[in-house]
């Protein structure tokens, strides 16, 4: 599945990065894969994704399945494809488009089970994770808080993740719904964060327009 077909959308992975720094100029495609398989992975990468968001990753043996799917040899096992979406449909000279690649490809993990957490720092010293991505609503009814974002178990459990990747050289990142969560943890040293999702930014945005204006005509 791309972003663009999924529930939170691109916009909101989007606006994560390039408030933290991910992108400049340039966009960045990114796919959230519905599974870690082979086949899913690689068909987003030839379609032309240039990052992976993997889900419920459990072990760090899983998060080195991703990285070797997404990376070409002699760091992964990615299948070579060229002439296809992530080359522009062209050709060229295969060792550098390899090497292109390879160091343009964003591996993003999602922390979103206590498995995870358990592993954390297993996960992010696998070569080639860079991002590990809270899903802290996921994340806090695996701890036994659902829904309580603000408890101090799901808290601890942010902030080990947080830790875990400063120790290693990971981008810490976390989705939140709360603006005031998203900058209380923007300011704790998060540098990717999303913020909402893009059909409940426009639906704010609608409800307030058609507020002000039903408030004129009813005067």
């Amino acid at each position: 599945r791309s972003l663009v077909d999924h529930p939170v959308g691109v916009l909101m992975v989007f606006m994560g990065l390039v408030v933290f720094g991910w992108v400049s100029a340039k966009r960045l495609p990114v796919n959230l894969m519905p599974d870690i398989a082979y086949p899913y992975i690689a068909q987003a990468l030839d379609g032309g994704a240039q990052g992976i968001m993997a889900p419920r990753i459990y072990t760090a043996a899983q998060a080195k399945q991703v990285v070797d799917t997404v990376k070409y040899p002699p760091f992964g096992q990615r299948g070579s494809a060229m002439n296809r979406g992530q080359t522009t449909f062209r050709g060229g000279n295969v060792i550098q488009m390899m090497e292109e690649a390879n160091q343009e490809s964003l591996v993003i993990i999602q922390v979103e089970t206590a498995a995870a957490l358990e592993s954390i720092d297993e996960i992010v010293s696998v070569p080639g994770v860079d991002v590990a991505f809270i899903g802290p609503n996921d994340l806090s009814i695996a701890l036994g808080v659902p829904g309580q974002t603000t408890s101090s178990v799901l808290v601890d459990a942010i902030e080990r993740v947080m830790d875990a990747c400063v120790r290693h050289g990971v981008t810490a990142a976390i989705q939140m719904n709360d603006m005031k969560l998203a900058l209380h943890w923007a300011e704790q040293g998060f540098r990717m964060l999303s913020y909402s999702a893009e059909t409940s930014l426009l639906t704010s945005a609608a409800l307030t327009a058609t507020a002000a204006l039903r408030a004129v005509y009813q005067k």
